[in-house]
């Protein structure tokens, strides 16, 4: 449904993950399965922490299907789990299938380096060049392209990605997850979701976003009418980041078109490779005997003490109905073999992304923004490829949701550390390292404008929390014009 190529096995993947879906919510809503669990007596059997967990987490789980309910509100909450399970699929591939572009003279692509153009398509009746909505293509141009008039044109169809159906979507999944929430007890679905988190509830959440907001927007204010002295032009949504790469060259002194000749994908990716294994005492090989969905992607097998004892595939370039964004999904979590078995079954992860395509004239090259989520993502698939959870509901990434992002953020720090950005750089043509003097700017560059990226964040957090608890009512694409005057 995500990866694959072909029309008909990504409607088959939605038809079958709907009809999965709905059936494992009827299993989760079976009276006998419940009543076999209140008959089980946790305190007669000895049985492991993570069993006792497992315990627990079913318990939980059952609560939230509404048993102590009357049975008409109970098959009410069911419909609603369902019809929202339905929702949130049509929403993801309305994202995925969503496709626009725009086209530009060679002209309108002033700005963007020459390996950028080269890997343009061209329009066959127009002959301009093809700018997509995929990140490799949208991202840079908003940076470097020196067109208002293109970068506005970009902005807007990047800003309708989803379409209206979506907006429609968003509307009925509000209600509903509001229903959801009172039919179970609970003032908000905010309220809902968190009452198993470290924050508890909606108020605790409140009480972080806005004095942080508050905090950050002091800096952002600062940073804001630094770059408007430093640029002498009037700031707006299509021309930002592109007036704020200009800032951070004249600062730091430093092309990042020029630095990414020092970060060829596939041989970070091996560098990776010897900082993981160095830490973890594994290796890795390449494994070309798995299936694949796409020749792009690539298995690589992870070696302890002789054994495989994990596979972590990477499909990494972007391509038409793919999914958009950077991930790490388990296909298949590690877990004992049998009932308390003590053989364990190797976990399958693989991470799904969007770098630029390479050519041998015009390699994929990375910035340092994307190092860092190449690292991310990987520490996502380590976490799946050294855990050694008995249960596959506990295995790898399935954690206590706080927790759930914490070694792949320690693992993407690593690469603003001098020694490691040093470690996986080699330039694409001459093989040298990159030099000091410039790795010591692009590392002062990191935190450029760091409260307006940090704020961007909090206030789509705030945005969010917002249609879930008391503007849940309020159109969505309403909130998101007030949130633009209030917040921007």
């Amino acid at each position: 449904q995500y990866v694959s190529t072909d029309e008909n096995v990504r409607k088959a993947s939605k038809e079958y993950q709907e009809k999965l879906t709905k059936k494992v919510i009827d299993i989760s809503f079976d009276k006998g399965l419940y009543k076999a669990f209140l008959d089980y007596d946790v305190t007669k059997e000895k049985i492991s922490p993570s069993e006792y967990r497992l315990w627990k987490d079913m318990k939980t789980s059952f609560e939230d299907q509404g048993f102590h309910l009357p049975k008409a509100k109970q098959e009410e909450l069911k419909s609603i789990k369902k019809r929202l399970s339905i929702l949130g699929i049509s929403f993801s591939k309305n994202i995925e299938e969503y496709h626009d572009q725009i086209l530009c003279s060679l002209d309108e692509l002033k700005g963007l380096p020459d390996s950028y153009i080269a890997n343009l398509k061209t329009d066959k009746k127009t002959k301009k060049y093809i700018v997509t909505l995929a990140y490799p293509e949208s991202g840079p141009f908003m940076k470097f392209a020196e067109s208002d008039s293109k970068r506005q044109e970009l902005a807007d169809k990047i800003s309708q990605k989803g379409g209206k159906a979506n907006i429609k979507i968003l509307k009925e999944m509000l209600v509903l997850r509001k229903k959801q929430a009172e039919l179970l007890g609970f003032k908000s679905y905010v309220d809902f979701e968190a009452k198993d988190l470290i924050a508890k509830d909606s108020s605790t959440i409140k009480s972080f976003l806005i004095p942080t907001i508050e905090k950050l927007k002091k800096g952002v204010d600062k940073e804001y009418i630094a770059l408007q002295k430093h640029v002498g032009q009037k700031l707006s949504y299509f021309n930002a980041g592109f007036y704020a790469n200009k800032m951070q060259h004249d600062l730091y002194s430093y092309d990042p078109n020029i630095v990414k000749e020092y970060f060829e994908l596939w041989h970070v990716i091996n560098k990776m490779f010897e900082i993981f294994g160095t830490l973890f005492s594994v290796s890795f090989k390449e494994n070309k005997q798995l299936p694949k969905w796409h020749p792009d992607a690539k298995f690589f097998d992870v070696i302890e003490k002789g054994n495989v004892v994990a596979h972590i595939g990477f499909d990494l370039y972007p391509r038409k109905n793919k999914f958009s964004h950077m991930a790490c999904w388990p296909l298949m979590p590690g877990k004992s073999k049998g009932f308390r078995g003590k053989d364990y079954l190797a976990p399958v992860s693989v991470i799904v992304g969007n770098f630029p395509i390479g050519t041998k004239e015009n390699p994929s090259l990375l910035s340092v923004r994307e190092l860092e989520t190449m690292f991310h993502e990987f520490g996502h698939a380590m976490h799946g490829a050294l855990g050694r959870a008995s249960l596959c509901s506990q295995s790898g990434t399935s954690v206590t949701f706080d927790f759930v992002e914490t070694p792949s953020q320690l693992f993407e720090n690593w690469i603003r550390q001098k020694k490691n950005l040093k470690l996986v750089s080699r330039h694409w043509k001459t093989g040298k390292k990159i030099e000091d003097n410039l790795l010591d700017k692009v590392i002062k560059s990191l935190d450029f404008m760091k409260a307006s990226q940090e704020y961007h964040t909090f206030i789509l957090s705030l945005q969010d929390f917002e249609m879930h608890t008391d503007k849940y009512g309020v159109d969505p694409l309403v909130l998101s014009l007030t949130f633009e005057k209030k917040y921007r």
